[in-house]
Formats: C-alpha cells, sequence, structure tokens
C-alpha cells in the first residue's frame, strides 16, 4: 500500500511518546487554573472561504475543504496561493466536516465525492508537502458501509496507532466506526463501537485511542475511553453544555490538548492535559474570533481555521506586522486579548526590556478595542490596533504589554522593514576596549544593544547602542554561570545564555516591562554542554544541546515558553553549536563535528536538513542579514566569510574583514554591520561596512597599488545605483585613481554585489593619504563612503641594536629570572617615525613580536632564559618608510635552578603476579605498579622535561612532568612490566624477583636534573596451574626444608627515626617497624649492622636476635613485625664488652634455633612462642652488659644534632631443625635505609 499511516513510522510513534510524557510530567505549560488573560492576533491566508474543516501539512500550507463543488483545496504558505486539489464536480457531502491530516502530516482522509451515499473514504498521501495521487486501495481496504440509511460521513478523526474513527449521519441512526489499522498487512479492519440516541456532529481522538464527541442535542462534550480493546456504553460526559453557546468543532493538538470551536460565543476553547488527563475544571479561552469551525492545531499552538471570512492563522501571545517600506507607516493590525476572568486594564504599551517603543506604536480605529480602566467581564474580548514603521531593512521586534491587577501580560510583535541597503567589504574593524577575558557568544538586539558572554570569566556584559565603552556586565541574579556560550534576545528582551558549563540554559526575564536581573533563572530541559541559542519572530526558543547532539524547540505559548511542548529535531548531529534565523524563519545551525552548516526550512520540522555550506575547520558562529545572506565565523581557520543569498539560493563565500586573530562569535546588527568576538586578543571587533576603508597600505613613490571594494545588496529589496555612482568628497588626493566600476547604474538583487576598484601612485612621500569615495544609491541604511587610504613610501635603511636592559650589566643569569632586552631601530638622518615590529628569538625560536613604540620594542621575559648558553636575536619586520634589519647575537650564561626528587611505589612493595609464565606465554605482564615521581622545583616557575624509570638497569618508560591535582609537580607511571621470573622458586613451585627502582629526571631549561631511588618491589609468581602443591600432599610439611631460592625480606614501614637528644641528660632512643617475610620457608637468626651512625649512637633489634618464622603451604608468606632501635647519647664501649655482647646474643640465637624442634617435640611451647623466649633471653643478657658498660664512666656523651643517612646490613643464619642440626648457608638481603634526624 502508497501513503503508510504515519504510526509506521518508529520515530514518529517515539516522538509521540516522549510528548506525552512531557505533558504527563509537566501538564501542559504547567497550567494550575486558567490563564487570566490570553493574546492572540490573526494573519490572514487566504479570502473568500466558506466556513469548513481546516488542516495543515508539515510545512504549514492549509488545506480546506469547501461547500458546493469546490471541493479541498491548498493555500500554500508564505505564497497565499490557492489551488484546487480535489474538485468535487457532483458536489455530494459538501456539508460534511469530515476533513483528516495524519499527525505525521504524511496523508490527508476525505469523504468519496464519486457516491453521494457512502461511507468510503479516500487517502490522500503527501510528500515533502507535494500531494500526491489518490490511494483507491485505502478506499477498498475500508470497505463499503454505507447505504441510503446510513447516509454520509460527517467528521473523522484518528490516534496514533494508525487508526481512523468517523461518525455517519442517517434518517435511522448515529454511529461511530473505527478503521483498525494492521501494521503487518497494511490494511483496515472496520467496526462499530458507539450508537447514539442523537445526531453526532463532531469527533475527535486522543493519542491513546479515546474518542470524544459532541451530541447536536444537548451540546455536551462526550468521551468514549478505550478500555482494552473494547468501548464502555454509554459513554461520559467532559464538558457539559452551559460552557458553551454553539460548538462548531473538535480538535486535538499535536500534545493531546482537546480544543473546542464555539461559533455561538466566537471562542475557541482549549481544555488542558495535566498530569495525563483532560482536566475541564481548568477549560479557558484561547483566542477569540469570529465563528469558528473545526480548526487545526500545530506543535506551536497555531491555529488554523476558514471560518467564513477567510482561511487564517491564529498565533498564540504574538503579533506579526504587514510588511512596510522603511520609512512608511503601516495599516493597523490588531492583537486581541480575550479575559477568562473579570479584568481591568490597568496600561497598555509598546516596549521591551530596553523601554525603546520604535518602530510599533498603539494604533486607532479599533471596533471593540481594549481601554485602560475599562472593565471586561469574563469571556469577553477587546482588541489592541498596532502600527508599525520601519526604522531599519529586516527583522526588528518589539512587545506589547497589557497590565492588569499588578501583572503583566507580554505580547511579542514582529515586523519586516522593507528597502534596499548597501555595504562594502573588505569592512573596517575597530576593536573595542573591554575588559573581557575570552569573549563567546554575541547577539544585537532590536535597538543595537550588542551582548557578549565571556566564558572565562562567567560573565555577560552589554554595550550600549552607538557607545564605545569597555561595557556593562549584566548580573544574572543568584546564579553563576560557567562557561557560557551562545547568547539571545527574544522579542520582549528577555535574554537566554547558553550556561554551557552547568548544562542549561539561563533566562534573564522582563517582568512588567523591566529587564529584571534578580529574577534570572534556569529553564527546565535537562541538557548536556548547551552552546547555541536563538529566538525566532514568535518568540520560540532553540537550543543546540552540544553534548547530545540534538536540536531542542522550546515553543513560546500566550507569552510563554511552554517545555511541556518541547520539540526535537536534527538527524545525525554532530557538535551542534551556533544557531540563527533568517528573514524568512529559516534556521541555519553549525555543526562543530562535522565542520558544516545545516538549513532547516521554516517551519521548522517541515522538510529534512539540508546541508547548504561545508568544508570548515570548527564553525563556530552564524548570522544573517536583511537579504538572507549568511555570515560564518570558522574559528579554525580565523576567518569570517559571507554567503551571498540570492533569489534563494547561497552563493558562493567571500571574506569578510581584515584579521581577527581567534573569530568566536558574529552578530549582524541593523545597518549591516559585524561584531565578532575574539577569544585571543579578548575584545569584541566591529566591522563597519557602511564606511569601510580600501587600505593600500604602503606603495613605493613611483608604484602603483590596486585595490578592489565589493558593494553589496545587503536589503530584501533591489539596491539601484544612479549614473555617476560616487562623488569624491573634499579635495583629491594625489595619487588615487577609480579604474574599475561595474555599480554604475547597475540595479543588484538582494544578495548580490558589484565592485570599484582603485589604483595609487604617489608622487611623494606621505603617510595615509586619504580619498573618500561617496556611493549614490538607494539605499536606506546610511550612505555607503568608500576610503581610499594609502601610504607613499621612501623606503630608508634601518639599524637595530640589542641590549640587556634589566638586570643591567649582567654577566650571568639565573634560569627563571626575569630578564628584559630593548631593541633599539636607528634609521640615521631619516626623522620619519618608525613603525612596524620587532621579533624575539631565543636560541633559534620565537619567543614573541612587539610593536615599536617611541623607536624601540622592549621584550620582558618573566620566566626568565633557558639554563645553559642563550643565544637572543631581534629582528625588526620593517614599516612602509624603513627596511628591516636584525640584531647582532647576544649570548648569556645562565644557571639552571636546583631541584629535588622523591619517588614513590603506589601500595605495599610485595605484589602477587596475575598468572605463572609457565602457564601462558602471552601472559607477559606483571601486576600493576604505579611509580610516582614528585619533582620539588626551588623557583615559583613550573618545571618541564621528563622522568625516566628503570628497574635495575631496564628502562620501564618515559615520562613528562606535569602538574598535579593536589600542587607540585610529578611524572606518574603505570608500569606491568615487573613479574616474577622463573629462576627464584619459593614455596608450591611459585617464582620470586626483587627489583631496585630508579627515577632519573632529565631537568628542563630552568632546571637541573636530578636522581631518587625507591624499593625494593617484591613480586610473587604462583606456580603452573598444572602443577600440585607438593607440601599439601606429604603427611609432614617439607616446603620449609626446600631451600632452592629461599629467601626472607626486611621493609622498614617509614624509614626516618627522629630523636630529641640535644637537651637531655642521658640516652634517648627512637625506633621504626620492620616487617619480616620469609618465602620458599626460609626460617633462621637475623643480625643487624649500621654505618653512617653520628658518634655516641648504636643501633640495634628488638628482639635482639630476630627469629624468622618460616613460611609452609599453608600459610605462605608469614609477616612478623620487630622494633629496629637507634640510641643516641650512648658512652663508648670497651672494645671487649661491645664485642661481647654481639657474640652473645649471635649464640645464643643460634642454639636456640638448634634445639626448637626438639622442644617442639616435647610439646613445652608452642609454635611461634619459642622465638619469645629466645628475644627475651637475649634482651636480659643484652641489657645487662649495657648496662654494665654504660655504668663503667660518668661522662655525658651527647650526639650531635643534625640528619644522618644509616645504612642497615641485614644478615641471616639460615638452618633446618633435624635430629642432626644441620645449619646452612648465611643469606643476606639489599641494605635498608634509615634516615635519622636528632634534634
Amino acid at each position: 500500500m502508497t501513503g503508510t499511516p504515519w504510526a509506521h513510522s518508529s520515530r514518529v510513534a517515539t516522538l509521540f511518546v516522549l510528548l506525552l510524557s512531557l505533558a504527563s510530567v509537566a501538564g501542559l505549560r504547567a497550567l494550575a487554573q486558567a490563564p487570566p488573560v490570553v493574546a492572540t492576533s490573526t494573519v490572514t491566508l487566504a479570502a473568500g472561504f466558506s466556513a469548513g474543516p481546516a488542516v495543515t501539512d508539515a510545512c504549514g500550507d492549509l488545506y480546506v475543504y469547501e461547500g458546493g463543488a469546490t471541493g479541498i483545496v491548498e493555500i500554500e504558505a508564505g505564497t497565499g496561493k490557492v489551488t484546487t486539489i480535489i474538485a468535487n464536480a457532483q458536489g455530494y457531502n459538501s456539508s460534511g466536516t469530515a476533513l483528516y491530516m495524519d499527525p505525521e502530516k504524511k496523508n490527508l482522509y476525505f469523504p468519496d465525492f464519486s457516491n453521494f451515499y457512502t461511507t468510503h473514504f479516500d487517502q490522500l498521501p503527501i510528500t515533502n508537502c507535494v500531494p500526491g495521487a489518490i490511494n483507491d486501495a485505502f478506499a477498498n481496504n475500508l470497505g463499503d458501509l454505507g447505504n441510503y440509511y446510513y447516509g454520509t460521513v460527517q467528521d473523522a478523526a484518528g490516534d496514533a496507532a494508525g487508526n481512523v474513527y468517523f461518525n455517519t449521519s442517517s434518517n435511522v441512526t448515529q454511529a461511530i466506526y473505527k478503521e483498525t489499522y494492521s501494521a503487518s498487512a497494511e490494511t483496515y479492519a472496520d467496526s462499530q463501537i458507539l450508537t447514539w440516541k442523537n445526531n453526532i456532529v463532531f469527533i475527535a481522538a486522543d493519542a491513546a485511542g479515546d474518542v470524544f464527541f459532541v451530541d447536536n442535542v444537548s451540546q455536551n462534550v462526550y468521551e468514549l475511553a478505550i478500555s482494552g480493546t473494547s468501548y464502555p456504553d454509554p459513554p461520559t460526559i467532559l464538558v457539559q453544555a452551559a460552557a458553551f453557546k454553539t460548538i462548531s468543532g473538535l480538535s486535538f493538538d499535536p500534545l493531546g490538548n482537546l480544543y473546542i470551536a464555539d461559533s455561538g460565543a466566537s471562542l475557541i476553547f482549549e481544555v488542558p492535559l495535566e498530569n495525563g488527563a483532560l482536566n475541564p475544571a481548568d477549560v479557558f479561552a484561547t483566542a477569540a474570533v469570529g465563528a469558528p469551525y473545526k480548526v487545526s492545531v500545530d506543535a506551536s499552538h497555531n491555529i488554523y481555521l476558514s471560518n467564513g471570512q477567510g482561511a487564517a492563522k491564529l498565533k498564540p501571545g504574538s503579533a506579526i506586522a504587514p510588511a512596510t517600506a522603511v520609512g512608511s507607516t503601516s495599516a493597523t493590525f490588531p492583537i486581541t486579548y480575550v479575559f477568562n476572568a473579570a479584568t481591568t486594564p490597568e496600561s497598555i504599551s509598546v516596549a521591551n526590556g530596553t523601554s525603546i517603543t520604535a518602530p510599533f506604536a498603539i494604533g486607532t480605529g479599533a471596533t471593540g478595542a481594549c481601554a485602560v480602566g475599562t472593565a471586561q467581564a469574563a469571556l469577553s474580548s477587546c482588541t489592541v490596533n498596532l502600527t508599525y514603521t520601519p526604522t531599519a531593512v529586516g527583522k526588528q521586534t518589539s512587545a506589547v504589554t497589557l497590565g492588569y491587577s499588578s501583572s503583566a501580560l507580554m505580547s511579542d510583535v514582529f515586523g519586516v522593514g522593507q528597502g534596499a541597503a548597501a555595504t562594502i567589504d573588505p569592512g573596517t574593524i575597530t576593536p573595542s576596549t573591554t575588559t573581557l577575558t575570552a569573549p563567546s557568544g554575541v547577539t544585537v538586539d532590536s535597538v543595537g544593544n550588542v551582548f557578549v558572554t565571556d566564558s572565562t570569566a562567567n560573565t555577560l556584559t552589554e554595550f550600549a547602542a552607538g557607545s564605545a565603552g569597555s561595557g556593562t556586565t549584566i548580573s544574572t541574579g543568584t546564579l553563576s554561570l560557567s562557561g557560557p556560550k551562545g547568547v539571545a534576545v527574544d522579542p520582549a528582551g528577555n535574554i537566554f545564555i547558553a550556561d554551557t558549563g552547568n548544562n542549561r540554559v539561563v533566562e534573564i526575564p522582563v517582568v512588567n516591562g523591566v529587564l529584571t536581573n534578580a529574577s534570572a533563572f534556569a529553564l527546565s530541559p535537562t541538557l548536556k554542554a548547551p552552546q547555541g541559542v536563538a529566538v525566532d519572530g514568535s518568540g520560540n526558543l532553540f537550543i543546540s544541546d552540544t553534548g547530545d547532539n540534538n536540536l531542542l524547540l522550546i515553543p513560546n505559548i500566550n507569552g510563554a515558553l511552554s517545555f511541556a511542548a518541547a520539540q526535537s529535531f536534527g538527524a545525525s548531529l554532530d557538535g551542534p553549536t551556533a544557531l540563527a534565523f533568517d528573514q524568512n524563519g529559516d534556521l541555519f545551525l553549525a555543526e562543530s563535528g562535522n565542520n558544516d552548516v545545516l538549513e532547516f526550512t521554516a517551519p521548522v520540522g517541515s522538510a529534512a536538513q539540508v546541508q547548504v555550506a561545508a568544508g570548515f575547520t570548527t564553525p563556530t558562529g552564524l548570522a544573517t542579514d536583511a537579504s538572507n545572506s549568511l555570515f560564518v565565523v570558522d574559528s579554525g581557520s580565523g576567518s569570517v566569510v559571507r554567503f551571498p543569498n540570492v533569489n534563494g539560493v547561497l552563493g558562493e563565500k567571500t571574506l569578510v574583514g581584515g584579521t581577527i586573530f581567534n573569530p568566536i562569535g558574529v552578530a549582524v546588527d541593523a545597518s549591516g554591520n559585524l561584531y565578532v568576538t575574539d577569544s585571543t586578543d579578548s575584545l569584541v571587533a566591529e566591522i563597519a561596512r557602511v564606511t569601510a576603508a580600501l587600505q593600500f597600505g604602503g606603495v613605493n613613490v613611483g608604484a602603483t597599488g590596486t585595490e578592489t571594494s565589493q558593494i553589496n545588496s545587503s536589503g530584501n529589496l533591489p539596491l539601484t545605483f544612479m549614473t555617476p555612482d560616487y562623488t569624491i568628497q573634499a579635495a583629491s588626493a594625489p595619487g588615487f585613481v577609480v579604474t574599475g566600476d561595474t555599480c554604475i547604474g547597475a540595479t543588484l538583487a538582494p544578495g548580490s554585489a558589484c565592485a570599484v576598484t582603485a589604483t595609487y601612485t604617489p608622487t611623494a612621500p606621505q603617510l595615509n593619504a586619504q580619498e573618500n569615495l561617496t556611493l549614490s544609491a538607494n539605499g536606506s541604511n546610511g550612505t555607503p563612503i568608500i576610503q581610499l587610504i594609502g601610504t607613499g613610501a621612501h623606503l630608508s635603511p634601518s639599524t637595530l641594536t640589542l641590549v640587556l636592559t634589566s638586570p643591567a650589566g649582567a654577566t650571568t643569569l639565573n634560569a627563571g629570572q626575569s630578564v628584559t632586552f630593548t631593541a633599539t631601530i636607528g634609521t640615521g638622518t631619516d626623522t620619519a617615525v618608525v613603525g612596524g615590529s620587532v621579533e624575539f628569538f631565543v636560541n633559534g625560536t620565537q619567543v614573541e613580536t612587539v610593536k615599536v613604540k617611541s623607536g624601540s620594542a622592549v621584550l620582558t621575559l618573566k620566566d626568565g632564559l633557558p639554563g645553559g648558553q642563550a643565544v637572543v636575536v631581534a629582528t625588526y619586520t620593517d614599516d612602509v618608510i624603513h627596511y628591516g634589519s636584525s640584531s647582532a647575537q647576544l649570548t648569556e650564561t645562565v644557571n639552571a635552578l636546583s631541584d629535588t626528587m622523591t619517588l614513590a611505589i603506589s601500595g605495599a612493595t610485595l605484589y602477587i603476579n596475575p598468572l605463572s609464565v609457565n602457564d601462558n606465554s602471552a601472559n607477559a605482564a606483571g601486576p600493576a605498579i604505579t611509580l610516582t615521581a614528585t619533582i620539588v622545583p626551588s623557583s615559583s616557575v613550573a618545571p618541564g622535561g621528563t622522568v625516566t624509570f628503570f628497574a635495575g638497569s631496564t628502562n620501564l618508560g618515559i615520562i613528562s612532568v606535569v602538574p598535579s591535582s593536589s600542587g607540585g609537580y610529578v611524572a606518574q607511571f603505570a608500569t606491568t612490566a615487573l613479574r616474577a621470573g622463573t629462576t627464584n622458586v619459593v614455596e608450591d613451585g611459585s617464582y620470586l624477583s626483587s627489583y631496585n627502582i630508579t627515577a632519573v629526571y632529565s631537568g628542563d631549561n630552568i632546571y637541573e636534573g636530578a636522581n631518587a631511588g625507591a624499593g625494593p618491589i617484591y613480586v610473587v609468581g604462583p606456580p603452573p596451574l598444572s602443577a600440585a602443591p607438593v607440601c599439601a600432599t606429604e603427611s609432614t610439611p617439607t616446603c620449609h626444608v626446600n631451600t632452592t631460592g629461599a629467601t626472607f625480606t626486611v621493609t622498614p614501614t617509614s624509614p626516618t627515626i627522629t630523636v630529641a637528644s640535644s637537651t637531655a641528660s642521658g640516652q634517648v632512643s627512637g625506633s621504626a617497624t620492620l616487617t619480616i617475610t620469609s618465602y620458599g620457608g626460609w626460617q633462621g637468626v637475623l643480625t643487624f649492622t649500621c654505618a653512617g651512625l653520628p658518634a655516641y649512637a648504636t643501633c640495634a633489634p628488638f628482639p635482639g636476635a630476630p627469629v624468622v618464622n618460616y613460611s609452609t603451604a599453608a600459610v605462605t608468606y608469614p609477616q612478623q613485625t620487630i622494633s629496629f632501635i637507634i640510641n643516641t647519647n650512648v658512652a663508648p664501649l670497651a672494645p671487649t664488652a661491645s664485642s661481647m655482647i654481639w657474640w652473645v646474643g649471635g649464640m645464643g640465637g643460634l642454639a636456640l634455633l638448634m634445639v626448637r624442634r626438639r622442644i617442639r617435640k616435647l610439646g613445652y611451647l608452642r609454635a611461634g612462642q619459642w622465638m619469645s623466649v629466645a628475644g627475651l633471653l637475649l634482651l636480659m643478657v643484652t641489657s645487662i652488659m649495657g648496662v654494665t658498660a654504660c655504668s663503667s664512666s660518668s661522662k655525658t656523651f651527647t650526639t650531635p644534632t643534625g640528619t644522618s643517612n644509616v645504612t642497615v646490613t641485614v644478615r641471616g643464619a639460615q638452618g633446618i631443625p633435624t635430629t642432626t642440626n644441620v645449619a646452612l648457608q648465611d643469606s643476606s638481603v639489599p641494605p635498608i635505609n634509615i634516615t635519622l634526624v636528632v634534634k
């Protein structure tokens, strides 16, 4: 079947569910009660139509069911062209109201005109807003239900599933039929869902399939709610007849609100959808119009109808002025107010938030005019007539404010001034004097005020129209901005800011006619980094939801943004940023991801998006002028380009203006001047395009320079030039000649251009010679003037002298030390002022360009020169008078700054390898270990360079030094290269490897290099999965006697010991905790020796000779802790006594080790307790001998203060307890480094 119903589209079905969800959450427009006052304006689409049903397609084209033999006509949006698309030659079914357009706007349904007694329906496909051929298959599938008694179809409706409903009139019965759509078969099955006692005149259906109808006798509105697949009988009354006079139509809008036309009251009522259900208690009059008939409502709540006075569109909350020539005054045009409660208007004015009334004004002569102080009864209406006197070509906006009961209703007013306009490219750039940091978005309001966001300062700044100041910061009340980008102003003067960093849009509202900063608030939609905002002439808000790659519409309904009516547009968007509307309401969108510009034809969503420009490098700004020409900021290429719009087609781009280092946003004022934000130079550049300078620069005396100005037709009417087309202002400057002129006598269509070419041949040196060409044309945006400016150049030689002026006379500098160099240009006897600039180079790299002032250029490097030998050179780039030159080299000796580095290992120093290498050769990775090298510089200058990490001599990686989030500077490296090898076998066939880690800092231009070490790191690898754990299968565990690869580790918990001994009269001690771990069943007694102790200090473990617990299959890698003690202020021992202490300790420990097994066999001590006994015995012996030694002298010995690096060597006497007490070879581990701090 052709013309598949809209319910086949998953996209539309999803959108319908989304909109219903929004409506159920927000309760359409969040209405808690009927609005006291609503406003509408009427746009006549075509005259001479009788009352009948009207529906619209996606483009806003209106289809009207005319009576008699006319049939169905189409009224084209924008042009008003009327075309009969279905003729009714026999005049059958001419009194019915059965005209229905599906929600996707792709199929039009109407009665078959070929037979008077029929319920046949015809289906007319609508493709891209163009009607196709009638689909007879639809009529056949529907089936013939009609005969003489059934009569004709009276009205029709449909739901979201594609089902069609209609009611019939006959002499026998009144009924409602349902044609149930089958998506799989693409066919319809008919059924009767209601037989009614009285005549049914109008029906409507909501998305869920609930049917609503009007009883012509009672005038009640009934609801026939679907329950499963059936309908209840009888239906329920939704709205009593008392609320209306004569109902003349039912309709639903896309969001589920019910509209009731009342021709008796000349009102259209709305029953709002609130919390997912229609609420008749809140029914209100939404528009006043004579004799309304069954209407159609679009997603923006525009109401379409044909009421016998013609076909028209009612715009809620806004008015559109007729097109009027600049300087002329339009005929009056009305805005109508409907009062849902008794109200007395207290004020009526035309003004937006800037309190400027022009170019709109209150007119006179309205019938039923609203009057201040005149009471209005409930459900009454009155009219305010307006006039429009355009002050500029193109779009102009304002607002009508009706004040009442300490409140106000603002309605947008939109007009287009008709006229020709001339602009000149390239224009003249004038940078603003601002305090901006990183200006981003920019817009111009209806009276010429310029608003700019600052994405770094997080501010909004206003530059008053015509001012040259630094601007005024606009407060956002209690809200703080974060990285704001786009900004827009609506017709009423409300300001909208894309608050990108806060994922929202902020509105600064106009309250009672005044922009009220304190009332700033965040709009409701949930967004993700929005960057663009734009407002159309009806006050609808569009948002580029950049992070979600979405284009969002928030419609303006009755003067308020309706979040429940939000719509989403755009297919496969990638980084949508800037937005801009042209005079026709077409929307342009820039995509930073696709580097293109898309166009959405008005009304947005009526047609597929079209790519109109591509090949950019990050487009970030868009604007249009009165000719609908498009301006694009290509931030990546640093350019602003213009695409002329000639006869509705965008042409080839041309560059606009001069050099702007980093353009971001762009806006156009009423005269065609551009405003471009520059985030690099932190300014807003105005590009004047009515009076524009044509710069020839420096031209040698006797030589000739040639330049061309392009004059654009920038209005919406043709631009016509006189003959001759210019006059020379004041006296003619010598050397300028106009050599080409395609503008003379020309008439340019809007968007097109002509050119004036001039030459400059100076006869003598002259700075900034000027001649003005005043163009003669019919432009209404000011008198266009081309300023011819050039300099007659006589080139002179120059010299350049470079000296170090701060610190003056220094022979050696320190890296990071601020230095100043001065380059002086010498011109001999030539007294002409020196211009141009000087480029400074350090070690061959350009560091800065400085403009020449008073014959010299001064460079200050706050961070100084790089360490080593720094070679500084300056180059003068010349001006229009003087040749360029270079200085001699300056070589400065710069000392690098010192720094320190520490190396830290994340987590413990013992890691378990993921798998054994024997199980998987691909398992080459060890455990994840993070190494962090911290650089501590000796100055405030940030260090750079790299850190190279080593495991032994193996290079693990090279990492750059970066600032740390917690302060300081680090190089952090995560490695999996440290794994257990296969040579050192421990219990259960596991493997053990140790690694000493070092870090080497490369240094940079400022800082010297440094080294640091850490470790060792121990990595244990599990045994092969195929190997059975031998120890676990033996009755007597033997792991601890398998000495192949058996070893132990000693690790300090804290490597620093601090003692305060300088003020003590006796011995003072400090300690550190050591952790001892056994691998491979190692057991034995440990001894400790120290090197690097200060005078009168000793070291000793506690217990004195620790015995290591051996590992087993059941207890792998057991750990135990001991204290390592350093004593200070210790009297020296006699040599024999000192030797005796260690000899006795060592022999006692070995003896206890050898008898340990026998003690355990006898059961005297449990495993693990014998070490404590040994430690206590040795401590007793040591203490006695220490006391004896200490008591041998009464002299006081004091350990000197300071920091000592103590190296502790640990050796182990390994033993296997057997009946023969065999002792094995001694073992050792890498030395331990302890820092001793004596205070």
